[in-house]
């Protein structure tokens, strides 16, 4: 996409679910540890890292891939199982929920830090402080500041951590305060996010600055521990023997190679030297054949045109309409995407979860239609009665976008496709990722395609992202910033649902605020032996339960 947004560059949003005040279990299955390889030889998995990370931070690191890190060196309260998807017991043995759905009371089990030490409550409060603690400067800290009571004060410089709403109130009991009622799957997203992962105050003070890539003070508490960190070459984990949770740690070490030369990592790939390698460049396809397996995985988040509400022409409900109708999903799909997409049929994909149960989006709920010759005509009309037939008279227009190789073909292709179906024309303006980022706030631009995805599946959290208090692209609807207000303190689930739907329907199919295109995924390559391959919703593989048919 043009511009991937991080998944953590969006304000979190609190919602409601009906939550009981009965103890439940955390949930899930147990997994058993692997064993030795029946070789007597260590069981060596190599991974390519897109990114280089300059530290191991979970609190502080705003990319979200270095996920495909952090998760198999931590546990927090819940972790996502084998499957990718159940939520299951990580840290918490047991918890309660208050009658109004506020305030979750954690009941931790065992839990060892690398080093042998206890876990204790007070490793989650003191992450949780770090991560909203503006001394910290966390670049991630801005997707969770409105999920947990006090952090967007404490982040913001108006509060402090004594009203931050993760509280340890002995070693067991971990006392959460939310900003406001959460579905219980949202929480238990939100608790096995890294962000969240308990940290060890006394190692991180005494390791510095470099803690976190020292592998003496960087103490993990889940089935990895950091054994290697080699700047711009290599990360390298390897299993944790003090670790008593119930996740597999199948490879007995895991090698995050940080190649900066992108040709370095595809003839890694052709030569078998690497088990995995996200974001698999399409020459690489090409080339590689049947040596690997492609796996296209779909994530939670969509890639839409969005357009800009403050540029004149774009503030006619009409005009936007047309440019909505106008576009072909479909052949923006074949065209800049190989086809490997799936088309969105609404802001929100199959992946998020609905308050009520089940998937939020079905075929039954779609809010977009399929591109047809008719809908071309009407908008081409709509287009007319706003005063600008076949494109005549309107302002300059700019496509947005950064001026990668890939973002500049994309505008030209935007270009190309207004031009064709409505007579738009559309001038493309490309800057540096810096500049594009800042200009994206103001008025000096139409159209960018963006791709949008949340910090946790939830989905009033990209719904958020649209309400006229977020400043997104000058979109300001107060019918939807009421139904906002309504879902934030509805307690029905089933309630909460209507609303949102009733959210997104104004959204995309009354004020065609701007158009989704296509859902995102990742295109991965895979060793041919590799076996039990698991993704969280939000895309990061959990390398902790791969395996090798080798082994």
């Amino acid at each position: 996409m043009s511009k991937n947004i991080s998944r953590r560059s969006f304000v979190g949003a609190g919602s409601l679910a009906a939550l009981t005040a009965a103890l439940a279990a955390c949930g899930g299955s147990s997994d058993s540890g692997s064993g030795d390889a029946a070789s007597g030889e260590p069981k060596e998995l190599n991974v390519f890292s897109s990114i280089a990370p300059a530290v191991l931070d979970p609190q502080n690191d705003s990319n979200s891939d270095d996920d495909e890190i952090f998760l198999p060196l931590g546990e927090g309260l819940f972790r996502y199982d084998s499957d990718g998807t159940s939520l299951v017991n990580g840290v918490c043995e047991s918890y309660t929920a208050s009658d109004d759905g506020l305030t979750y009371t954690f009941t931790l089990g065992e839990s060892k830090w690398s080093d042998g030490s206890d876990v204790v409550a007070g490793d989650f409060a003191y992450a949780a402080q770090r991560l909203f603690d503006p001394a910290t400067a966390s670049e991630n800290a801005y997707g969770f500041l409105s999920y947990i009571k006090g952090a967007a004060e404490f982040y913001g410089g108006e509060g402090s951590a004594d009203g931050l709403g993760v509280v340890a109130k002995d070693d067991k009991t971990l006392e959460v305060t939310l900003a406001s009622m959460l579905p219980e799957n949202v929480v238990k997203g939100l608790f096995a996010t890294s962000a969240f992962f308990p940290e060890n105050q006394k190692a991180i003070e005494e390791g510095g600055d470099g803690w976190s890539t020292d592998p003496e003070h960087h103490l993990s508490n889940g089935p990895y521990k950091l054994s290697e960190f080699n700047p711009d070459e290599s990360v390298v984990i390897v299993r944790n023997d003090a670790y008593v949770g119930n996740a597999s740690a199948v490879p007995d070490t895991i090698t995050y190679h940080l190649y900066a030369d992108a040709s370095a990592a595809n003839a890694a790939m052709s030569n078998g030297e690497l088990d995995y390698y996200k974001y698999a460049p399409t020459d690489l396809i090409a080339q590689i054949g049947d040596k690997a397996d492609l796996v296209n995985s779909e994530t939670i988040g969509t890639a839409s045109l969005h357009f800009n509400w403050n540029c004149k022409a774009l503030d006619d409900v009409r005009v936007r309409q047309a440019i909505f109708l106008a576009i072909d999903a479909g052949y923006v799909n074949s065209i800049l995407e190989d086809g490997n997409a799936v088309e969105s049929t609404g802001l929100l994909g199959e992946k998020y979860p609905d308050p009520a149960g089940g998937s939020f989006r079905t075929a039954d709920n779609a809010l977009i239609e399929p591109y047809s010759d008719a809908a071309l005509e009407q908008a081409k009309q709509l287009l007319a009665d706003a005063g600008y037939p076949n494109g005549e008279g309107m302002p300059k227009l700019v496509y947005l976008t950064s001026n990668s190789t890939r973002g500049t073909a994309r505008g030209e292709f935007f270009q190309a496709l207004l031009k064709d179906q409505l007579g738009i024309p559309v001038e493309v303006g490309a800057y540096d990722i810096p500049t594009y980022l800042s200009m994206l706030s103001g008025s000096d631009w139409a159209f960018s395609y963006i791709a949008v995805a949340p910090t946790v599946p939830n989905p009033l959290e990209t719904l958020a992202s649209y309400i006229t208090d977020a400043a997104q692209y000058g979109i300001s609807i107060p019918e939807y910033d009421e139904l906002y207000a309504q879902v934030t303190a509805e307690p029905d689930a089933q309630k909460q649902s209507e609303l949102m739907h009733q959210m997104e329907e104004i959204l995309i199919k009354e004020q065609f605020a701007f158009r989704p295109v296509l859902d995102t995924y990742n295109l991965t390559l895979y060793g041919k032996d590799t076996t039990d391959r698991a993704t969280n919703p939000i895309g990061n593989a959990l390398h902790n339960y791969l395996s090798k048919t080798s082994w």
